[in-house]
């Protein structure tokens, strides 16, 4: 018969075995995506670079995305990774013991309406202030770095589906 010790000794057992295993079944499903940047070859047809942008003074997401094809592409506005939080999936980690997922703000938001065209050679840039996502985060970054993940898919309309590309950064702590 276990005593309360063991029991309680058991259930933290179990909670750090399902925190590594979710994290394991995390790296599986994101380790494909990590590698789409341009040594490992971008998805056809569309070149996605992502950035820490170092002269902000809050952390910010610096988005560049190329049309390198000879079809112009057009896409809903709203689709865009800095238009909305439901364009892009962002998930940031603390680089603790356990790999504490850091909440999401899930604001009511107003979608952008419009389609835009991005021409043959065309860019779009655009940014992500990542604390009014991440509530918490100026907070965390006070003890630690954070580890961000993200994934993105643009859908044109006049055609398919660009594949899904990602990969992570990691944003430093915050020097004292």
């Amino acid at each position: 018969m276990l005593s309360t010790g063991e029991s309680t000794k058991c259930k933290h057992i179990m909670i750090a075995f399902n925190i590594t295993f979710i994290l394991s079944a995390l790296q599986v499903f994101m380790a494909p995506l990590a590698f789409a940047d341009a040594e490992a070859g971008d998805p056809p047809g569309l070149n996605v670079e992502v950035s820490l942008v170092a002269s902000e003074k809050l952390p910010t997401l610096q988005f560049k995305i190329s049309n390198p094809i000879t079809n112009t592409i057009e896409f809903n506005s709203a689709d865009l990774p800095w238009a909305s939080r439901y364009s892009i999936i962002l998930t940031m980690v603390e680089n603790d013991a356990g790999h504490t997922v850091i909440a999401e703000e899930l604001p009511v938001v107003d979608p952008i309406m419009g389609t835009q065209k991005m021409p043959p050679g065309g860019v779009l840039e655009g940014k992500v202030i990542l604390h009014t996502r991440f509530r918490d985060l100026l907070n965390v970054l006070t003890r630690r770095e954070v580890i961000l993940f993200w994934s993105y898919q643009l859908k044109p309309l006049n055609g398919p589906a660009f594949p899904r590309c990602g990969g992570w950064l990691l944003i430093p702590q915050a020097k004292h």
